[in-house]
């Protein structure tokens, strides 16, 4: 399982927009689960498998300017292992404005 959560601040309440290589996520009921706060906001993708490994970003925006986080996820699964391993190798913040 793969959990990504991040915190944030702004007014007024910020758009908050998670994307896997470059597209748009949205949740998808047993897989993946995009939950939403005042002020969080947490991915969950249960069952990850080695294809869903690679680039994940978040974008917080509003009125005032927007920002970016990005995480560089692997995924490794063999055979005789009932469950993957993830490694989150980088995270970087990126201010967009």
């Amino acid at each position: 399982m793969l959990v990504l959560p991040v915190s944030f601040s702004g007014s007024p309440r910020p758009k908050v927009t998670w994307y896997h290589r470059g597209v748009p996520l949205t949740s998808r009921p047993g897989h993946v689960h995009v939950d939403y706060g005042d002020g969080y906001s947490t991915l969950t993708v249960a069952g990850i498998e080695s294809s869903e490994g690679g680039k994940y970003e978040v974008v917080v925006e509003n009125v005032a300017g927007a920002a970016k986080l990005d995480f560089d996820v692997i995924v490794k699964c063999t055979l005789n292992c009932l469950s993957c391993l993830l490694r989150i190798y980088r995270i970087s913040y990126i201010p967009l404005r």
